[in-house]
C-alpha cells in the first residue's frame, strides 16, 4: 500500500505537507494515533492498517482496528475505501467496489473469450467514491458544506 500511495503522489504534485508512519504491532499503532491527536500540526490522517498483531500473538482486523481509531482519534480520518466510512471514519474519496469489480468483470470476460492474462495490464481504479460519515463530522466539530455532499456518492448517518 505504501508503494501505491507514494506512485500516486509521484504522479501529481500536492500541496500538502505530509509524512508516513508505520506501526508495527497493535499497541504501536495505538501509541501512534494518540500521539498524532495531540499534535497541532496534524490536520489529518490516513490510516491503511487492517491487520495487526499485538504483543501476545493476538490479530487485530481491520473492524476492530477502525472502531479503536474512530474512538480513539481526534483528527480526521480519510478512509482508504468507502466501507471504512461505514464504520466511523470521516470519509473522502475512497475506492468504489463496484466499480472496481465492473473492472475485474471486464478482464475476466477477456480472458474467457481466449485472451492469456499475463498478457493484461494490471490497472489502477478507475473510479473512486466520494463518501462521508455524518456521525464523525459531527463528533469532530465539523461541518460538510452541503455542494460537497450532494456530490457524495455515500453519506453514512
Amino acid at each position: 500500500m505504501l508503494k501505491q500511495i507514494q506512485r500516486e503522489l509521484s504522479e501529481e504534485p500536492v500541496d500538502i505537507v505530509f509524512d508516513f508512519k508505520i506501526a508495527q504491532s497493535w499497541e504501536s499503532y495505538k501509541k501512534l494515533i494518540f500521539k498524532l491527536s495531540s499534535d497541532p500540526s496534524v490536520g489529518t490522517i490516513y490510516p491503511a492498517a487492517t491487520l495487526l498483531k499485538d504483543e501476545n500473538g493476538v490479530t487485530h482486523a481491520t473492524t476492530e482496528i477502525i472502531k479503536w481509531t474512530v474512538k480513539n482519534s481526534r483528527k480526521p480520518e480519510i478512509p482508504i475505501n468507502y466501507s471504512f466510512a461505514q464504520l466511523g471514519m470521516l470519509g473522502g474519496a475512497g475506492v468504489d467496489f463496484i466499480s472496481m469489480g465492473r473492472q475485474a468483470g471486464t478482464l475476466v470476460s477477456l480472458i474467457l473469450n481466449g485472451h492469456k492474462a499475463g498478457d493484461l495490464p494490471i490497472e489502477d481504479a478507475k473510479r473512486y467514491a466520494f463518501v462521508f460519515n455524518l456521525n464523525r463530522a459531527k463528533e469532530l466539530g465539523i461541518t460538510i458544506p452541503s455542494d460537497i455532499l450532494m456530490a457524495a456518492d455515500v453519506i453514512y448517518r
